[in-house]
């Protein structure tokens, strides 16, 4: 890589690092004030909220540079944790619509966090702080959501007691910043693929993020529980329509290029969205206890399975061992 190409990089990395947690400090500052003005609109839900937007948003942002170092890293060892990052994405953004049922989301959370410390072990420990910095604030806000659900089980006078009730009470920022610190790590570990996107292809990679902008707005307006009505569902299903669409312009016009977007298998991949992000948010009506996990369970290992055998530099990494054996 020439210096100019390298400085190019560079620049991009700290613009995107910029604009990213700017991104977070306006959701978390704004959280309020766009709060009142909504319900002058129309009944508030949580999930309208900004805050729940932008974790959704960034959750969104973490899947596609994942598919993307899943779709162009040749190291395996980043490729497999770029699987890891994507279904990890997955588990948050469906724990955050409740898609996966309070009781199962620790287990997942710790699933994929231990799986993801293992491997960053190997490949970025800077990427692998931000990760624990992450870990750190969810954890704070479920104690804060533990405080509220069960506080007869600390002493009022104590001071575990005060520390829960003022960590409640940031809760919703706790989640969206140890997302966001999350989400960071994942875009520290494959900086190199984004930074090449944003260099060689930078209106696309805006168009992509749009998408994702949509899709998250779409997703949130439709929550399941809220039951919304036939208005409000219509608005939701179309803004998260053209989110997948503009989805799919992004990948054709990347098919053809040096760094692509999307699954090997382009038609596997628009299924795949389309039913994750514009087809189950309408439909789901809940799935509770062991069923959900036992669905849910299935969904990440099949979709683990899926992307591990479909990926050419996965399997021509395994033919040595294959051989040798």
């Amino acid at each position: 890589m020439s210096v100019k190409q390298s400085g190019a990089h560079g620049s991009r990395i700290l613009l995107i690092t910029g604009l990213f947690w700017t991104g977070i400090l306006f959701a978390t500052v704004l959280a309020e004030p766009v709060y009142h003005i909504m319900s002058q609109l129309m009944t508030i839900r949580s999930e309208y909220s900004l805050a729940e937007q932008a974790t959704k948003l960034i959750l969104l942002i973490m899947m596609a540079v994942s598919i993307m170092a899943y779709r162009n890293e040749e190291d395996p060892s980043k490729i497999k944790l770029s699987i890891t990052f994507c279904l990890f994405a997955v588990a948050m953004y469906f724990s955050e619509s409740n898609f996966i049922i309070e009781l199962w989301q620790p287990m997942f959370g710790a699933v994929f966090i231990l799986a993801a410390l293992w491997q960053m072990l190997k490949t970025d420990v800077v990427a692998l702080l931000f990760l624990l910095c992450g870990c750190v604030a969810i954890v704070m806000g479920m104690a804060g959501d533990m405080w509220f659900d069960h506080p007869e089980m600390l002493d009022d006078r104590s001071v575990m007691f005060d520390l829960g009730r003022a960590l409640y009470v940031i809760e919703e920022q706790l989640d969206l910043w140890g997302i966001a610190f999350i989400v960071y790590a994942c875009l520290v570990v494959f900086r190199g693929i984004l930074t090449a996107f944003a260099v060689k292809y930078t209106a696309n990679l805006i168009l992509l993020f749009i998408s994702t902008g949509l899709v998250a707005a779409g997703n949130g307006f439709a929550h399941w529980q809220y039951h919304p009505g036939q208005i409000i569902t219509a608005a939701a299903t179309f803004m998260a329509l053209t989110g997948l669409v503009v989805m799919v312009l992004v990948t054709e016009r990347q098919s053809d290029l040096v760094l692509q977007f999307g699954f090997f298998d382009k038609r596997a991949f628009y299924r795949h969205c389309f039913l994750l992000f514009l087809i189950l948010p309408v439909i789901y009506g809940g799935v509770d206890g062991a069923l959900n996990l036992i669905l849910w369970v299935s969904y990440f290992i099949l979709a683990w399975r899926y992307l591990y055998n479909n990926n050419p530099n996965l399997i021509a990494s395994a033919l040595p061992c294959v051989r040798a054996g």
